[in-house]
């Protein structure tokens, strides 16, 4: 019986090697990699930021505290979730962190006005969606941003209306954190983004 200890102990303490290993080139990829983020988005990441979960929350710590200390942003605090949407209007942020309850109300409210369209109107912004789709899948496959006719067209069309009615439309970073993401959520978000965010 020790013996067998003694063996599955050994295996376990190998595996637990290897995955602090794996951890470890994680955490250095990270580290490496998080000055190069920070500098190429200093200058876009420096304005407008709004603060609406508690400051306890990881997610909330490293937008608010570490990303905007560190390229010297802006915050502004909202204390009442349900005034977010008066903040997002009045301050136009560039870069929102909405952890996924608040990017599946931002889709209710996208799928609800959209359903309310008829006719041309309707045709025009499920083109508008599609196109943006196609766009963004392609940014992300490729890694180059996308900026043709169509979805420049798109996105004077509908995009930038829906975005200006959520006060998203001087977005540059948009981001989802603390919790699984939905896949119809993460997919409407590239419609409330600008073509170079996500």
């Amino acid at each position: 019986l020790v013996r067998m200890r003694q063996i599955e102990g050994r295996a376990l303490a190998r595996e637990l090697r290897a995955r602090l290993q794996r951890l470890r080139r994680g955490v250095d990829a990270i580290t490496q990699r998080a000055p190069l983020v920070i500098d190429a988005y200093r200058q876009r990441l420096r304005a407008r930021v709004v603060s609406y979960l508690p400051l306890s929350h990881i997610a909330e710590q490293l937008f608010t505290n570490l990303i905007t200390i560190r390229t010297g942003g802006h915050v502004t605090f909202c204390g009442d979730l349900k005034q977010i949407k008066e903040h997002l209007l009045e301050d136009r942020p560039n870069v929102f962190l909405g952890v996924p309850r608040v990017w599946e109300k931002f889709e209710a409210v996208l799928r609800t006005r959209l359903s309310g369209a008829s006719g041309l109107r309707a045709a025009i912004a499920a083109w508008a969606l599609r196109t943006e789709l196609a766009a963004f899948d392609a940014e992300s496959a490729t890694g180059k941003c996308v900026t043709s006719v169509r979805r420049r067209l798109a996105n004077r069309l509908v995009q930038s209306k829906i975005k200006g009615a959520l006060g998203l439309d001087r977005l540059e970073l948009a981001c989802s954190g603390a919790a699984p993401i939905g896949l119809e959520t993460l997919l409407s978000t590239p419609t409330m983004s600008s073509p170079e965010a996500m």
